[in-house]
């Protein structure tokens, strides 16, 4: 039996920022003890123990090639450490340590070239770390040691926490076969440390990272990358005060000599103010009179028809020239050279250490001299994913339209996270089957699972799909495992392992949020629905869409009637969790894939269905529906709660988080529920998209009712169930065009004619009664590509839409608290091994347009452009222009040419 869990803040006292939860929200940041308790979640099951003396010849190898007769180990006769005898009681607190352990280090030379500076004193500038943290100390190089007191994260070699001594203070657990402790207070240490390792790792360019935790007389190394951490035992460095000279004096000979031995990233080179470099990025940063602006309007003769700058996207640029953030230049491969590209503060953010850890930049290309869009991130490395990049250029290729355009991509220099390895090589697989890491997340076996929830900023990701239950393995990756050419990934290892990518595309885009009005809105997914359903066509399935991964880019279009515009165009981006239709059905990697809020009801009720298209389809009818009301004018009242109900709510049958109830009886019963809680008043909008909503929804319903009667019926006659109309699956050179891209507008169905049809939403379809050929006819245009867009075209083209019908004012209010219950207290109930999160948040700001509001009221120099709406009849040429232009690019593909 299901029971219902609502999505719920980690504290009840403490508001659960709900903007984190999906992208293109409001720059919200909600506080630090809460974020670090979902960061914890997001890492539970992901730490490895070592020994201290393999970790130091692991991790801390001095390589031959250097002269350490030049870089002699300090001489110490006797204990440095010798005022720190009595910090294994709770006499001496935390100060008292981190000053003593300080001078020891330093007063000694034992890491010479590099000083332990303290840093608790104050934090780092909001621009960044908008969240105040302030770890204890750290290692720096001698030039650039702080003497005020803060962080400097953008410094620090080694970061350094310090804990009083006492059990509870001890993040880790040796006694445990994982290493990870559980009770409350060593919990929250866990937060802590992991929280110092992202933001390290989001201002720096970082592989992985060395760091050390004291607590009383003991400490342990840790060494952090995006597949988890490895941990030392608890070691007394009193009593073992000769290693730990040792590993510091390793330490600081990386440092100086082998900078890349600490993971500083080889391919990333810092840019100080001395540098012509830095000279470029701030000279190309500054407004430009030839740069354009990006609102809609018709173009004049010659106007665009050359190479040009979008006045926004050198705004963003300069934006990101934050003081205090260290600038980079980041070599990406383009075939068989590398280019060169320069960057500050990304505009985008991954939030959580595990994962794929996405930064997105707004760069200077150093070879073209424009503006792109950089991407950096650890994608899952396993023989059969296939990169972003060779997806985009054989899409390219193909003349997909409404996709970004490759510029280069490629991985860096073979940098892969090697946790996963160690937690194998102290794993040796059994030698009868194990079971795989669950699909979904594992609820607490505790009492607590009664009130567990999903947290609100976490994208609930489903295990890498196309598997069944008993899913075989899949080869790891090639030159990775112990020389047996049989080694294939563990399903029952809970890290996953990532590989070092960068892809630069030409599209510097604008968030779906930035939407003027409904129609647009519709209009712009209308678009990412086109370019879905042209890479259908060339085998490739995107498995991902959502609100974050819809952009907006202003294209030059050509009307009917002769008229160029400026018009603002939809691009369906992040193709790296794509798959192809036909490829093998065995899973690719350890964990499933997609974004909980829009993921399909399918997909979050069969944790072992594989991703078709009507998923994709169902999950574009979310985006809409999620900025509708969140966006538009709407009789809905509590817009957060209403949200976080329907998208962020899961429920929890047989130990396993399943889809909400909310979002499972919409589509079950074909009704949303209502905009007033209180009044039972539907969901309204008094405009075009009252229609968009209900006739999307009663196609997912009929959907939903026909795809269950015939999998029942096929079980109790296989050969006599009629079935639902399929996708379909014109091959490449088939010279039929698609009829919704070749038909003439469809005329609207207004409101007052489409009441009988309306109405099958509400009739739920008794057990056992065969699905009338309405529903069959409703169910496939939940399937087939041509009928959605059919459906698409006429809700654009509808008389009925207002251009003011959105909200003035974000619907989910900056200081909304939610009301929900008390959120996980365990850090692995809620996600579970091997389970998996997503966000899609930029550093100190939610997204692009999120991030130049930001600094805008930072600086105080918002800049305002009144825009002219075009007129509904305007709008309406354009887009049958729009479907003219792919109809003729689909017919020429089509005919091979």
């Amino acid at each position: 039996m299901s029971t219902a869990i609502e999505t719920t803040p980690i504290s009840k006292n403490i508001a659960t920022v709900y903007s984190e939860s999906l992208s293109g929200a409001p720059d919200v940041f909600e506080p630090i003890s809460q974020y670090r308790a979902k960061v914890l979640e997001d890492m539970a099951h992901r730490a490895v123990r070592l020994n201290k003396k393999q970790f130091v010849d692991t991790f801390l190898c001095i390589p031959d090639d250097i002269d350490v007769s030049q870089h002699p180990r300090p001489v110490i006769h006797q204990n440095p450490f010798i005022k720190l005898q009595g910090a294994n009681s709770d006499q001496m607190i935390e100060a008292e340590i981190f000053e003593r352990l300080a001078e020891a280090i330093n007063k000694n030379k034992l890491a010479g070239g590099l000083l332990m500076s303290l840093s608790e004193s104050c934090p780092d500038p909001v621009a960044i770390d908008p969240s105040g943290q302030k770890i204890d100390a750290a290692l720096y190089h001698e030039k650039v040691v702080p003497k005020d007191g803060c962080p400097h994260w953008p410094d620090q070699v080694i970061p350094i926490e310090f804990k009083r001594h006492g059990t509870d203070r001890d993040a880790f657990d040796d006694k445990k076969e994982e290493v990870q402790a559980m009770s409350v207070e060593r919990k929250k240490v866990q937060g802590q440390l992991i929280s110092y390792a992202e933001i390290t790792f989001a201002v720096q360019q970082r592989v992985f990272l060395i760091m050390v935790f004291v607590f009383g007389r003991k400490l342990r190394l840790l060494r952090w990358d995006r597949s988890g951490v490895i941990v030392t035992q608890a070691v007394d460095y009193y009593n073992n005060w000769k290693w730990f000279c040792d590993a510091l004096w390793r330490i600081s000979v990386l440092a100086r000599l082998a900078p890349h031995r600490l993971r500083a990233d080889p391919s990333a080179t810092r840019i100080y103010n001395n540098d012509d470099r830095w000279a470029t990025m701030t000279r190309v940063a500054k407004a430009v009179k030839t740069d354009v602006g990006h609102d809609e309007h018709v173009l004049e003769p010659n106007e665009l028809t050359g190479p040009h700058t979008f006045a926004y996207v050198r705004k963003l640029f300069r934006l990101s020239l934050v003081d205090g953030w260290p600038r980079y230049q980041l070599e990406v491969p383009d075939g068989n050279k590398m280019r060169n590209f320069l960057v500050c503060r990304p505009y985008f953010r991954a939030k959580g250490m595990a994962g794929r850890g996405t930064r997105g930049y707004v760069a200077f290309d150093c070879d073209s001299e424009r503006f792109v869009w950089l991407k950096d991130a650890w994608r899952a490395h396993y023989d059969l994913v296939e990169r972003e990049g060779d997806v985009l250029r054989r899409l390219n290729a193909a003349k997909v339209e409404n996709i970004p355009t490759l510029v280069c991509h490629g991985d860096i220099l073979g940098q892969t996270t090697e946790t996963p390895d160690h937690w194998l090589s102290q794993h040796p697989k059994p030698p009868v089957p194990v079971p795989p890491v669950p699909a979904f997340p594992v609820a607490s076996t505790s009492k607590e699972a009664e009130q567990q929830t999903s947290s609100n900023s976490f994208k609930r990701k489903h295990v890498d799909d196309d598997g069944n239950d008993n899913a075989k393995d899949v080869p790891r990756p090639n030159g990775v495992g112990d020389g047996n050419d049989n080694e294939v990934f563990r399903p029952d290892c809970p890290l996953r392992r990532h590989k070092h990518y960068r892809i630069v595309v030409e599209e510097v885009c604008m968030d779906l949020l930035q939407f003027k009005n409904g129609q647009q809105l519709v209009s712009i997914v209308y678009d990412a629905v086109i370019a879905h359903y042209l890479a259908t066509k060339e085998d490739v399935l995107h498995r991902d869409i959502s609100g974050g991964n819809i952009l907006i880019y202003p294209r030059v279009i050509c009307t009917a009637d002769g008229s160029r515009w400026l018009w603002w165009k939809g691009v369906l981006t992040d193709w790296e969790l794509s798959k192809g239709i036909t490829a093998t059905k065995q899973p690719r990697q350890p964990e499933r894939t997609g974004t909980w809020q829009y993921m399909s009801v399918a997909l979050l009720t069969e944790i072992s269905k594989v991703v078709e298209i009507p998923d994709d389809l169902e999950s574009f009818f979310y985006v809409i529906l999620y900025h509708a009301v969140r966006y538009l004018k709407s009789n809905c009242i509590d817009i957060p709660i209403w949200l976080e109900e329907f998208f962020d709510c899961f429920t929890v049958e047989e130990d396993t988080y399943l889809c909400g109830d909310k979002k499972k009886t919409a589509i079950e019963i074909g009704k949303l529920p209502p905009g007033s809680a209180k009044s039972k008043t539907p969901l309204h909008f008094s405009t075009a998209m009252d229609n968009v909503i209900s006739i999307l929804l009663r196609c997912f319903h009929a959907h939903n009712a026909v795809t269950k009667y015939d999998a029942e019926e096929k079980a109790i006659l296989p050969s006599t169930v009629a079935k639902l109309a399929a996708p379909k699956t014109t091959p490449k050179n088939a010279t039929a065009a698609p009829r919704a891209l070749l038909a003439a507008p469809l005329p609207f169905v207004k409101a007052k004619r489409a009441k009988p049809a309306l109405a099958r939403a509400t009739n739920v379809t008794p057990k056992r009664t065969p699905p009338s050929a309405e529903e069959r006819e409703d169910a496939s245009a939940a399937c087939d590509h041509e009928l959605f867009l059919e459906l698409l075209l006429g809700f654009i083209n509808d008389d009925a839409w207002e251009d003011d019908d959105k909200r003035a004012e974000d619907g989910v209010p900056q200081g909304w608290m939610s009301t929900k219950k008390l959120g996980p207290s365990r850090a692995g109930s809620a996600l579970g091994a091997g389970a998996s999160s997503k966000r899609r948040k930029v550093h100190g700001f939610a997204s692009i347009s999120g991030a130049m509001e930001h600094v805008e009221r930072e600086r105080g120099d918002r800049e305002t452009t009144p825009s002219k709406k075009p007129s509904a009849g305007v709008r309406k040429s354009a887009r049958i222009a729009s479907r003219k232009t792919t109809q003729r690019t689909t017919s020429s593909r089509k005919r091979g040419v």
